[in-house]
């Protein structure tokens, strides 16, 4: 993987010394979103007494793209995201610059660039994944390249039969400062054991991610993923490390998925009660009422393993979604059921999500 790092920073290096490049385009994009969110539970334990809460979306994006006087294209991206900075930046956030050429692309990314394609790539939903909505029930996935800084090659379409590409990423030095100033730090992995307490101090000298994906008949999309921590510490009883698998079939008004997902916790000395796995599975339906109008059914679960024989917890969320579309407005609902939320027993909540979003 070294190897690989080197090849791809010379290229990279290459590309900005040898090509001029002519002057782009800049837009700024975002998302106009505003929400009206209930909450609640039907539990005596673990009472959620939130209530209502209305919100509007914060995140702007500012882009910029050309092309160089090879034919390859460029493209730099970065966010204000307000909170999304707390080192340095001032609330600048998530940025990257990509280099596309016949070849493939080429890309750099400070906080971004997550290559966790097959988290959610079973999500047919009218509103999204659950459990990356709302409340969400403090459900586990993993950690992504999106947490670190670093270079990526992605191989091009049309490459392989079937429909194949795949991506392939890895963490350079500094982790937490989104500037060309990063003067490097060991990167700390954020897979934990789920819990308030962590049980080893675990450090990475790289995070590798990978994903491929297919299309192997006309409207099936299979996809997975996998994330290493790279080097732990020698007394490792549990390497840290994540993947996920998802498939996607898409025929007329209906759309069906499912996915599953693995993440062993980082352990160091086993002791009592401590967190050995979670696994994901997710499944939807969704139905195109007809342009304007799409409902669907979702369903998440996990399971919280340990170490010893404490029992497992299962965590499931249910959604009931749908969503219109008129013009460039879209107004969706859903209605989540969360058991076990946090993966405490008997700690039930539920949500009701009211979302109106402008095309801009």
């Amino acid at each position: 993987m070294k190897n690989i790092t080197k090849v791809l920073l010379s290229i990279f290096a290459s590309v900005v010394i040898a090509s001029s490049s002519f002057a782009g385009e800049v837009s700024v994009t975002g998302t106009a979103a505003m929400s009206y969110h209930i909450s609640g539970t039907d539990s005596s334990t673990g009472k959620n007494d939130n209530g209502k809460a209305i919100g509007i979306a914060n995140e702007v994006a500012f882009n910029a793209s050309g092309e160089l006087d090879n034919g390859w294209a460029w493209k730099w991206q970065t966010e204000l995201d307000s909170g999304g900075e707390g080192t340095s930046g001032a609330g600048i956030d998530d940025s990257q610059v990509t280099i596309t050429t016949d070849m493939g692309t080429i890309g750099v990314y400070t906080s971004e660039g997550s290559l966790s394609s097959g988290k959610f790539g079973w999500d047919v939903t009218a509103h999204g994944a659950p459990s990356d909505n709302g409340m969400a029930g403090s459900m586990v996935h993993g950690a992504n390249l999106g947490s670190y800084n670093s270079i990526q090659y992605h191989m091009p379409a049309g490459l392989l039969p079937f429909g194949i590409t795949a991506k392939a990423g890895k963490s350079i030095g500094d982790a937490s400062i989104n500037s060309k100033n990063a003067t490097g730090a060991i990167n700390n992995t954020s897979i934990t054991n789920g819990s308030a307490t962590v049980d080893n101090a675990w450090t990475a000298d790289t995070v590798s991610e990978y994903t491929v994906s297919a299309t192997p008949i006309e409207g099936l999309t299979l996809v997975a993923d996998y994330l290493d921590v790279g080097s732990v510490g020698a007394s490792a009883g549990q390497q840290p490390e994540s993947g996920h698998w998802s498939a996607k079939y898409v025929t007329g008004p209906v759309s069906v998925g499912y996915g599953r997902g693995y993440v062993a916790a980082a352990i160091g000395t086993p002791g009592a009660s401590v967190t050995e796995d979670f696994e994901n599975t997710g499944a939807a339906i969704g139905f195109a009422v007809n342009d304007n109008l799409s409902v669907s059914y979702a369903r998440e679960q996990s399971t919280k393993s340990y170490t010893d024989t404490a029992a497992n917890v299962e965590l499931e969320i249910t959604s009931i979604q749908g969503a219109y579309t008129m013009g460039g407005l879209t107004i969706a609902l859903a209605l989540d059921d969360i058991e076990n939320s946090g993966y405490v027993a008997n700690v039930d909540e539920k949500e009701t999500m009211l979302t109106f979003t402008f095309a801009f």
